[in-house]
């Protein structure tokens, strides 16, 4: 295994994720928070294949939402993936000045992903998600 940190392309995003190009989600909507303006987006390579993506998109006023894609590389990886995610966010949110970053998940995932990272849980927002479901908010500031 050959792995190698880069910044995120549109090939690469469409080779790590497949949906339906009808409905709330679809490739075009991604592509557009993935890749607009202060939005920052990076792709961990193995070789040349991409194999987990993540990045901040920027929500302005220094305020962003950490995304990342788990994939069966990432499920299979996870210690790999989050050494390198909890590297990269506070140098990202420092370069790039989000001094708030902010994640939603599903109520019924675990949470131990983003207490790991340092998030704290803010609350429940009650169908929230794309699909309607009811979500957890977790923030994490930088000074």
């Amino acid at each position: 295994m050959s792995l190698e940190f880069v910044k995120l392309e549109i090939n690469h995003l469409k080779k790590l994720i497949v949906l339906p190009s009808t409905g709330p989600v679809t490739p075009k909507t991604l592509e557009e928070s993935y890749f607009s303006k202060g939005s920052i987006a990076y792709c961990l390579l193995d070789g040349t294949e991409p194999v987990f993506a993540c990045g901040i998109v920027n929500l302005q006023w220094g305020r962003g939402e950490v995304w990342i894609i788990p994939n069966e590389f990432f499920r299979n990886h996870q210690k790999t993936c989050l050494r390198i995610f909890r590297k990269m966010l506070p140098q990202v949110a420092k370069d790039h000045k989000f001094r708030r970053v902010q994640a939603v998940c599903a109520v019924d995932q675990p949470e131990t992903l983003f207490r790991h990272m340092g998030f704290e849980c803010e609350g429940t927002l009650k169908s929230f998600g794309p699909f309607g479901e009811s979500c957890r908010m977790y923030a994490k500031v930088f000074e």
